[in-house]
């Protein structure tokens, strides 16, 4: 088990760019703990706080809110991607975004706790989180230039260029919600390009 967390660190810093030591891969792989859900299930709830970031080792996981009693769906990722709540990662505070699974997935959670305790003893730490961080903030932007300045086709175009894992495992519904385009749309676009 702790083989395959050290991979998984040397994974994130390859695909983040980071050089980093055999002992910071060691501390940080030390920290990290293997959750496991099964399908449909929820990682956070409403109303609860985000005390990981989360690496998805395998599974389809969906983030979304509650707006008029609609679920909006904000962000869906799969293997290989980092997840978390970060605003109720940083203010410590309840969320309004829920987490949960599409279908069974593995995860390997760095506690926030943990992770702020050793950044106090580390620069490569210091980096490791700096990058967490970055590629959450930067994908957040980088999605909301896409739905401010695309069309709907373009936006699905978009997603199964970079993401045609997530398009094949997603149900419609959630796909349509996380490029804000209408199920009609949505439906009509896919038939077109398929």
């Amino acid at each position: 088990m702790i083989d395959q967390r050290k991979d998984i660190i040397r994974d994130i810093a390859r695909q983040y760019n980071i050089s980093i030591s055999t002992p910071t891969i060691n501390t940080i792989a030390n920290c990290m703990v293997q959750m496991k859900y099964a399908h449909r299930k929820h990682i956070i709830a409403e109303g609860e706080v985000c005390n990981y970031i989360y690496y998805i080792s395998k599974g389809l996981v969906r983030q979304y809110y509650i707006r008029d009693g609609q679920e909006i769906t904000e962000h869906l990722a799969c293997e290989g991607e980092i997840v978390c709540c970060l605003e109720s990662l940083f203010t410590r505070k309840p969320s309004f975004l829920q987490m949960h699974t599409i279908e069974p997935t593995i995860l390997f959670a760095f506690p926030y706790d943990a992770l702020q305790k050793l950044a106090t003893q580390s620069q490569d730490i210091c980096e490791v989180i700096f990058a967490f961080y970055k590629h959450i903030i930067l994908l957040q932007q980088h999605k909301a230039e896409i739905i401010r300045f695309t069309s709907a086709k373009e936006r699905y175009i978009r997603l199964c260029e970079y993401s045609p894992e997530i398009v094949r495992r997603t149900p419609a519904k959630y796909l349509a919600s996380a490029l804000q385009i209408r199920q009609e749309t949505f439906s009509r676009i896919r038939k077109e390009q398929n």
